[in-house]
């Protein structure tokens, strides 16, 4: 059972870097969002903002 819990951490936590380069961060502030906002499902306003 936490082999298969640390699997979807993993998984999600991967989509989400995904989506934040996707939506036009660079690898470090993809990676960056992604820890600083780990419960989010969608980044906030200002921070899409910066781009």
């Amino acid at each position: 059972v936490k082999l298969l819990n640390l699997d979807q951490r993993f998984a999600r936590r991967a989509a989400q870097f995904v989506d934040a380069y996707n939506k036009g961060f660079d690898g470090k502030w993809a990676a960056w969002a992604s820890r600083k906002y780990p419960g989010q499902r969608t980044y906030p306003e200002a921070l899409m903002m910066e781009l």
